[in-house]
C-alpha cells in the first residue's frame, strides 16, 4: 500500500476556524508500509531563548503520575527525520495515528461515575479502558492504547458514526497532533499576557457542539468541520456531513476535524468543561491575541477522523444528531472530548523538542531520533461496520 500524507499546520491560536486538514490518501489493502529506521541526530538548543513566559505552575488538583511499567521499549528508532516548521508557520508540531477503540455510553466528564449516562454512543480512541469511571489517576494507571502504545494513555472520544440502517461506521483512523509556537519565540508574550507553556497535566476539555444546548444556534462553537478527502474530488470544509459526501460523488472517504483552543485561565476543568480554554481572536491587529481572562498558550490539539463512505450507507449522522426527539443534519453537532494522560518525560521531551524547537514531528516521531512504537495500524478499518452496543 502506498500512502500519502500532505500535513499542513494552522497558525497557533487563531480564530475560531477548524484550520486546515490533513490529507491521505491509500490505495490496496490499508496496511502500513515497512520502512527502514534513519534515526535523526537530536536537535541543538537554541542558544539564550528570548523569554517564553512569565512563570507557570502545574495546579495542585492533579499531581503527574510517572508509567507504572517499562516505558524503554515503546519508544524505537525514528523512521523518518524530523525538519524544522517551513514557512509560513510558525508553529512546532507532534503528530501520529489512532485506531479505533470501544463503543460505549460513558462519558466521564460530563457524566462521571455514571455508566450509560450519556444519551449518544461514543466512539474511544486512546486509553481502552475508557469509561464512565475515568480519571486522570485511571487512566494513567490502566489500559492499552490505540495510539501508537500506551505511552500515551489518555482518552479521546467523539459521537459514533452512523448509517441509515442504524449501523456505526467504523473510523478508518484517527490523526491527532498537539502545535504551539516554539519556545523563545516572542509572539508568545505578545499574544497572551504570560505567554507559552506546557500542556496541563490531567486537562479535560470538550470542544465542538454543546449538547445541553441542543437545537440552539452556536457559532462559538463552530471548531468543527466535514471534507472530502478522496483523490480527485473537491476538498473544502463543510459544515454538515451530507455536504461533504456529496463533494465525494455520494462515497468516498471523508475527514471530520475538530480544534481545540490555545488559550487556557490555568484551571484544568470549568463548570462547563469548556470555558477554561478558549480560541485567541483578531480584535484589530494582526496577530491573534488571548484574553486576558486565559493568560498562558498551551499546545492546541487537533482531532481529525476519516471515514469510508458508501453508496448503500444512505443518510449518514453522528450519534449526538439524533437525540431528544430532534433529528439536525447530519455532522452539526459534531464535538470531541479529550483528557489528558501522557507517560510525563515522553509527553515533556516532544514538547520540548518538536514544539519547544519548531520541529514538523509526524508519524510519532518525538524530535530526539526515537518515535512511539506503533501497533497494528492501518489506514482502512478493518470492519466498516459494527452493530451499535445495547445501553
Amino acid at each position: 500500500m502506498h500512502v500519502l500524507a500532505a500535513l499542513v499546520l494552522a497558525s497557533c491560536g487563531g480564530a475560531n476556524s477548524t484550520g486546515p486538514v490533513a490529507v491521505v490518501t491509500t490505495s490496496g489493502t490499508g496496511s502500513v508500509p515497512a520502512s527502514a529506521p534513519t534515526p535523526s541526530p537530536t536537535p541543538t538548543p537554541a542558544a539564550s531563548p528570548t523569554p517564553t513566559s512569565t512563570g507557570f505552575v502545574q495546579p495542585s488538583a492533579v499531581t503527574p503520575i510517572a508509567s507504572n511499567f517499562d516505558t524503554a521499549p515503546f519508544l524505537v528508532p525514528g523512521a523518518h527525520n524530523p525538519v524544522p516548521s517551513a514557512k509560513p508557520d510558525n508553529v512546532g508540531a507532534f503528530r501520529f495515528i489512532c485506531t479505533a477503540g470501544q463503543l460505549n455510553y460513558d462519558d466521564p466528564i460530563l457524566y462521571p461515575g455514571v455508566k450509560g449516562g450519556s444519551m449518544h454512543l461514543h466512539q474511544w480512541y486512546g486509553n481502552t479502558e475508557g469509561n464512565a469511571n475515568s480519571t486522570y489517576a485511571s487512566l494513567r494507571t490502566s489500559g492499552e492504547s490505540t495510539c501508537s502504545n500506551k505511552l500515551n494513555r489518555s482518552a479521546y472520544w467523539v459521537p459514533a458514526l452512523m448509517n441509515a440502517a442504524g449501523k456505526v461506521i467504523v473510523p478508518d483512523y484517527m490523526m491527532i497532533y498537539y502545535k504551539r509556537l516554539p519556545d523563545g519565540d516572542p509572539e508568545c508574550l505578545r499574544e497572551s499576557d504570560k505567554g507559552c507553556v506546557a500542556l496541563p497535566t490531567g486537562l479535560r476539555i470538550v470542544s465542538g457542539y454543546d449538547m445541553m444546548r441542543m437545537g440552539e444556534a452556536q457559532p462559538e462553537n463552530a471548531t468543527y468541520s466535514h471534507r472530502c478527502i478522496t483523490d480527485g474530488k473537491p476538498q473544502i470544509e463543510r459544515a454538515t456531513l451530507a455536504e461533504a459526501i456529496a463533494d465525494c460523488g455520494g462515497a468516498g472517504q471523508i475527514m471530520s476535524a475538530i480544534n481545540f483552543g490555545a488559550c487556557w485561565n490555568g484551571q484544568l476543568d470549568s463548570a462547563d468543561h469548556r470555558s477554561h480554554v478558549t480560541q485567541a481572536k483578531y480584535i484589530g491587529q494582526s496577530y491573534p491575541q488571548c484574553p486576558s481572562t486565559h493568560p498562558y498558550i498551551i499546545p492546541q490539539l487537533r482531532q481529525q477522523l476519516a471515514y469510508t463512505i458508501q453508496q448503500s450507507d444512505g443518510d449518514v449522522w453522528f450519534s449526538s444528531d439524533h437525540m431528544n426527539g430532534m433529528k439536525m443534519a447530519g455532522g452539526s453537532t459534531f464535538h470531541a472530548d479529550y483528557i489528558e494522560a501522557w507517560d510525563p518525560p515522553t509527553r515533556a521531551k516532544w514538547e520540548q523538542l518538536c514544539i519547544g524547537q519548531l520541529l514538523n514531528c509526524s508519524d510519532g516521531e518525538i524530535g530526539d531520533g526515537t518515535m512511539l512504537k506503533r501497533g497494528n495500524l492501518t489506514y482502512l478499518a478493518a470492519q466498516r461496520l459494527v452493530d451499535a452496543p445495547a445501553r
